[in-house]
Formats: structure tokens, C-alpha cells, sequence
């Protein structure tokens, strides 16, 4: 779930000692602050609860499963395989993670609404997503396109609508994402590497004051904020 786009500050608290898929961060990464929390520690257990106490919205990101695993089972990867024009209901998982992003888009409606009405009414409030929520909503209330309309760029039915034009946009624009990622992967060690190399440069002007007040002033500049990728 994705709430840059508000001026907040978000933090991210993943367990310090476990595998991260860092192939994500680039894209689900952006303005958050990583607090590396191990649970078995009693101190870091006291700071889960002060950020609790201090937070506005709390977010559980726990997730059994997800995206392909709930297409699969809500019946979107079959309804993909049937527009592709597979034959025998062979199931084909989705080109885009479509649920994972409508799903946190509802999400952030639904803390927004609940913020609003915390600050007319008061009180606390709690709201339950998944991915076969939407998938859900998706399959069953807004249906299929028609087969005389079902296409897509990568196996166009013989007897169906194909736009050369559109399919010729749509794989450039997937390449240019991918060239953007690498570029990007590539600024954030950069950064990383004067961080670690210049320390004292960044901090020019400011050596007088604390951490915190360096932090504050510097946000993700500061040399010691390491950049995730």
C-alpha cells in the first residue's frame, strides 16, 4: 500500500535478520524510514510500542500468499487464459500485478475516509483488506469483456480486434520501466557510496547540531540514512 503520496512520515519496520525482496523497493519503497525491529529483543519490543503509540495508521503487512496465488484462486488467472483464447480452461497468471495496486488504492480510500472521520467523530477504526476481496469485486461484479472483444497483444485471437500500434506502445513502455529500474538501482548505490565515502561534506555546516536535529533538517541526505534497493 503506497501513502508517499501523502505528507506523512511512514515508517517501515521489516525484521532485520530475515531476507527482504529488495525488487520491490524502488517501486513500494519511496519515502519510508526502515526501523529494523527484532522482536526477541525487549528493547526493540519497547520501540514497536512507542512508534504504535505515536503512529495514525498502522499498517499489518502479512500476507499468506499473493497476487498470483489469489488470481489463481478467485478465478482471474482462468478468465485470462479464456481471453488469451486458450482452450480446456487453462489458467494464465496476469502480465501486471492489477490486484496488488487496486487493492492498496482501496486501502488508502478507505484509512483516508476513516481519517476523516477520526477527526469529526473521534474514536479508532479498522479496516480489513485482501487481494481476494478485489479479485472478488472484480470477477463477479464488473465480469468480462465480450469474446468478440477479447484480445490481447501477446496471442490476439485470429477473429478478434488487434492494434499493432497499441501492442508496439505498450512493449516499449515495459522496456523503457525496465531501463528506468536498472538506472535507478544504479543512482541509489551511487548515493550510497558518497554517503559512506564524503560523510563529512554532507554534513558541512550542520556538525554543531545533534542527530536529530541533522536528521530533521536532512531527511534521507543524511549520511547515515542508507538508501534500499
Amino acid at each position: 500500500m503506497n501513502f508517499t503520496i501523502i505528507p506523512q512520515i511512514l515508517i517501515k519496520s521489516p525484521a532485520g535478520g530475515l531476507p527482504q525482496n529488495r525488487q520491490h523497493h524502488p517501486d513500494l519503497n519511496w519515502g519510508k524510514w526502515n526501523v529494523y525491529l527484532d522482536f526477541t529483543s525487549s528493547d526493540d519490543r519497547e520501540t514497536l510500542k512507542d512508534l504504535l503509540l505515536e503512529a495514525d495508521v498502522v499498517v499489518s503487512g502479512y500476507r499468506p500468499g499473493y497476487q498470483p496465488v489469489s488470481d489463481a484462486c478467485v478465478g482471474i488467472s482462468h478468465g485470462f487464459g479464456k481471453a488469451m483464447g486458450l482452450e480446456g480452461g487453462e489458467p494464465v497468471t496476469a502480465l501486471f500485478p492489477t490486484s496488488d495496486y487496486s487493492t492498496g488504492l482501496a486501502g488508502v480510500a478507505a484509512v483516508l475516509s476513516a481519517l476523516i472521520q477520526r477527526a469529526d467523530n473521534g474514536g479508532s477504526y479498522s479496516i480489513d483488506l485482501a487481494l481476494n476481496y478485489y479479485n472478488s469485486w472484480l470477477a463477479q461484479s464488473c465480469g468480462e469483456y465480450l469474446d468478440e472483444v477479447c484480445s490481447t497483444w501477446l496471442f490476439p485471437l485470429s477473429d478478434a480486434p488487434y492494434y499493432p500500434l497499441g501492442a508496439k506502445f505498450d512493449i516499449s513502455m515495459s522496456c523503457i520501466a525496465q531501463g528506468l529500474v536498472v538506472c535507478q538501482l544504479l543512482w541509489l548505490r551511487r548515493l550510497n557510496r558518497i554517503k559512506e565515502e564524503r560523510p563529512a561534506s554532507l554534513l558541512k555546516g550542520l556538525e554543531h547540531l545533534g542527530e536529530d536535529e541533522q536528521f530533521r533538517i536532512l531527511g534521507d541526505h543524511h549520511p547515515r540514512y542508507k538508501y534500499i534497493y
